[in-house]
């Protein structure tokens, strides 16, 4: 999965740098913005970036600053859903919830889980990595780097 995912990042990367999408893809979001002392942009500038809004995927291509307005541009981004379909699938799996609506686990899959014991041990196993640093302290004393010139201070005569 995690082939994949960088498969398709890496993919999509190089395609939308290419700008190569058609432009009924593109969806535009304007945000209004007060940024004090934010420079203007003439032109789309390139960013990356993903996200998710009512369960479709987006990912962002360009972005400009105007005024007082923030344009992005972004296209839906399918490839990223169906990977993200698949993990959630792999993690239902894993957290004891099937898939099929009926009430009763498949017969194997059950035997499996109430005769086979599994179990995981995580230890820390970096003695090779570990340095012990002695605590330091230091002196509070400021010793001046220079002398002063004037040795003693003037006097006044009235």
């Amino acid at each position: 999965m995690i082939g994949w995912k960088y498969k398709h990042e890496t993919g999509m990367q190089a395609r939308l740098d290419a700008e190569c999408y058609l432009q009924h893809e593109v969806r535009v979001i304007k945000i209004p913005i007060a940024v004090p002392y934010a420079i203007d942009s003439r032109e789309f500038v390139r960013i990356n970036g993903t996200f998710e809004h009512q369960g479709t995927f987006y990912r962002l291509i360009k972005q400009k600053l105007s005024q007082d307005t923030l344009t992005i541009l972004c296209i839906r981004d399918d490839g990223n859903r169906k990977i993200h379909e698949v993990i959630e699938n792999v993690a239902y799996t894993f957290a004891d919830q099937w898939h099929s609506n009926s009430s009763t686990p498949k017969p194997l899959q059950s035997l499996m889980k109430e005769y086979i014991t599994t179990s995981t041990l995580l230890r820390a196993c970096t003695s090779g990595w570990v340095m012990v640093l002695p605590l330091q302290t230091y002196s509070e004393i400021l010793v001046p780097s220079f002398t002063s010139s004037i040795k003693r201070p003037p006097r006044v005569f009235c």
